[in-house]
């Protein structure tokens, strides 16, 4: 592979001329010798001398452009890398390599400067005029693995955690948004689906439920704390404002709740539908959607049915979309309200990023290839939703439109190009100037 070959010539003539390397365990690392070269199968550099904190350890490196593609080329099931004592990567995507022995292994994320600072005679992207059909093929297995990359995310999870926990967080997070995902997140710790379930579970009525759910969403994200008239792109009345923090004052009580306190949320430059409001009502309507069922095996369910990849994809964007009840009426939004909860294009988002990696996961877990298969095939069905204002300038570079986007895997692909390379500038590693 292009990437990889010119990342072993850079690693063989600078390793060891580099200081300051820190694994990501906050290990100082001295690369005494980067080893020689192996090409009869294994790992990249056998015999290397590093320095890893106080230990000095000899044994063999692995070189890879991110952290996951250790798990997703199998290393972790084979011996012949047992010996290896630091992988080295571009980007840390969160997953760990650990070998057959269950042992984790040093990471090195090389400096961008490692790289960027090698002679190419001029550190500038260029325009790269590329075989279009070969470049759609690349950039959609780009979109796979990064599907892999999101399911081992969900699966490493699975060992410690429960499903249902797994899938809510990651539910909450795209809800946030680009400019909200961290309250989201915290959100969702705050009020686990068990809790959140137990809660609800002691009211009978659908109305009253929404209620509860409401006044605890809003009410653990501090809107209920102070006055509806400094909530952005509130129309709430003050009647209903007063009742859902009655609500929230007894639930908060009873159940020794916390908030998150209202600063946290981020309302600059977001449209009023996008808003952290319209967001915490929208989940409040969706999780009223599942309950009482668990929310992961509603969707493993489905996905097991005999159903098209069509009439699944159809599903999930009407759990997503429609309201359940006369949404475009809340109280909230003064009768202006958007006619839909989430719209398509974010829909589109939440099915790629979490969904099916979620069931992708729960497959490899299960063992349940099938269920693996389906969700590869329906990612392909996903429409490709918003374009990234940086991909849109990525695509104009190398000679694309965004109509020639024809699915939300594809879009993956470009985004995960991105990030690898342009973010980084690694213009001298680009695998476009290889089709």
């Amino acid at each position: 592979m292009h990437i990889e070959k010119e990342l072993y010539k850079i690693w063989a003539s600078r390793a060891n001329r580099v200081t300051n390397l820190v694994s990501e365990e906050n290990r100082k690392i001295s690369v005494l010798s980067p080893g020689t070269r192996n090409t009869s199968g294994g790992p990249d550099f056998v015999e290397a001398i590093v320095m890893v904190g106080d230990k000095i350890l000899t044994g063999d490196v692995e070189i890879h452009l991110n952290s996951s593609d250790w798990t997703l080329h199998g290393h972790d099931n084979d011996k012949r890398y047992d010996n290896v004592i630091l992988h080295v990567v571009l980007n840390n995507d969160g997953i760990p390599a650990v070998n057959t022995s269950g042992k984790t292994i040093p990471t090195l994320v090389l400096p961008q400067e490692f790289i960027t600072s090698v002679p190419t005679g001029g550190n500038r992207c260029k325009s790269i005029i590329t075989e279009k059909t070969k470049t759609k093929k690349f950039v959609l297995e780009l979109g796979l693995k990064r599907l892999r990359k999101k399911s081992l995310l969900f699966q490493n999870r699975f060992f410690s955690e429960f499903p249902d926990q797994v899938l809510y967080e990651g539910l909450c997070d795209s809800l946030g948004y680009s400019k909200n995902r961290e309250p989201f997140r915290l959100l969702a710790k705050l009020l686990p689906i068990r809790l959140l379930y137990h809660i609800i579970t002691k009211y009978s009525e659908k109305w009253e439920t929404v209620l509860i759910l409401e006044a605890l969403y809003l009410g653990t994200a501090g809107f209920l704390s102070v006055g509806e008239e400094k909530i952005p792109n509130s129309n709430c009345p003050w009647k209903y404002h007063q009742y859902l923090k009655k609500l929230w004052i007894k639930l908060k009580r009873n159940y020794n709740l916390r908030e998150i306190g209202f600063d946290r949320w981020d309302f600059s430059g977001v449209r009023p539908y996008n808003s952290p409001l319209f967001r915490l009502l929208a989940a409040s309507r969706i999780i009223s959607k599942f309950f009482p069922s668990s929310i992961s095996q509603i969707i493993i369910s489905k996905f097991a049915s005999a159903q098209t990849g069509d009439e699944i994809l159809k599903w999930i964007f009407s759990i997503f979309k429609q309201p359940a009840g006369l949404w475009k009426n809340h109280p909230c939004f003064g009768g202006k309200g958007p006619r839909n909860l989430v719209g398509n294009r974010r829909i589109s988002d939440i099915a790629i990023n979490i969904i099916l990696p979620f069931v992708s996961a729960w497959g490899t877990y299960h063992g349940n290839e099938k269920m693996q298969k389906k969700a590869t095939e329906i990612a392909k069905l996903v429409p490709t939703g918003n374009i990234p204002g940086h991909v849109r300038r990525l695509l104009q570079k190398v000679g694309f439109s965004g109509r020639e986007v024809t699915n939300n895997l594809e879009l993956q692909g470009w985004i995960e190009f991105h990030k690898s390379y342009c973010k980084k500038e690694l213009c001298i590693l680009c695998p476009l100037s290889e089709i």
